[in-house]
């Protein structure tokens, strides 16, 4: 079998067979039959994220402003979310809800969503549950008076 040169270059760079694939615009077996043939043994799996919390930190990407873009998967909804403890078995996290117990070391108590106003933004420093947007916004109605 004639292998690709672009193929063959990125297998001895150490690229995966889907990223090529993904890269290249080819079915993926295409790939793994270009390894097989070159003798490029398979790259082994990352490793599994111990926790939803080290599995945030590999989807979550800085951004300007000190905001993060979430680059994982997102539920039907458009909120973002991440699986945890396996393909079949595992939980699937809101991304807000993980970024919040980063921050506070707790569970968020209702919904969890950015008060940055950053659409999507999931930096564990600028998401809030219920109890404190509440809180924020009984403040700013203390001070500036109830909105009109």
């Amino acid at each position: 079998m004639n292998v690709r040169a672009d193929i063959a270059e990125l297998l001895h760079a150490g690229h995966s067979d889907r990223g090529i694939a993904r890269q290249l615009n080819i079915h993926r077996s295409h790939v793994t039959r270009a390894r097989r043939t070159l003798g490029v043994p398979p790259l082994k799996g990352r490793p599994k994220a111990a926790t939803p919390e080290d599995l945030f930190w590999r989807r979550a990407k800085p951004v300007d402003g000190g905001h993060m873009e979430w680059t994982g998967h997102r539920n039907q909804y458009g909120t973002p979310v991440l699986k945890h403890g396996g393909r079949d078995a595992g939980r699937t996290h809101s991304a807000y809800q993980v970024a919040f117990r980063i921050k506070h070391g707790r569970d968020a108590v209702g919904p969890v969503i950015p008060n940055c106003g950053f659409d999507g933004c999931v930096a564990p420093s600028h998401v809030e549950d219920a109890p404190m947007r509440e809180l924020t916004e009984s403040t700013f109605a203390a001070i500036f008076g109830e909105a009109a």
